[in-house]
């Protein structure tokens, strides 16, 4: 017999007679049931939290890139909701407001993080 078959055969022997012992069934079921527990609590917690996100858009570009990023954003459980803005002043003013989370336009993006906190 060949080394490796020597090395086979003394694995396969290993790992039945592990297979075989009390402590190995019952380590292996508490395993088990901690991931199905784990799994039945995200599913009861998880349910469908969608986050909602209200962005400004000036301009045919930025309506674009809005637009881009509500389908693409839409599978992770993001919701963009879009609007259209007819300045990049209007758009400054409602985030600044706490209207919008953000505001993209040609030359600017500004998100609700950009405000100064009191």
């Amino acid at each position: 017999m060949s080394a490796r078959g020597q090395v086979l055969l003394a694995a396969r022997r290993e790992l039945v007679e592990r297979a075989r012992s009390r402590a190995f069934l019952a380590s292996t079921a508490v395993q088990l049931l901690i991931v199905v527990g784990i799994i039945v609590i995200s599913a009861l917690t998880g349910g469908e939290d969608t986050e909602t996100y209200e962005v400004g858009a000036i301009g045919a570009e930025a309506r674009s890139i809005v637009t881009e990023a509500r389908q693409a954003q839409a599978g992770f459980g993001i919701k963009i909701e879009p609007e259209e803005l007819s300045s990049e002043q209007e758009g400054v003013g409602l985030v600044e407001a706490g209207e919008l989370d953000a505001s993209v336009g040609p030359d600017s993006l500004v998100t609700g993080q950009d405000r100064p906190r009191p």
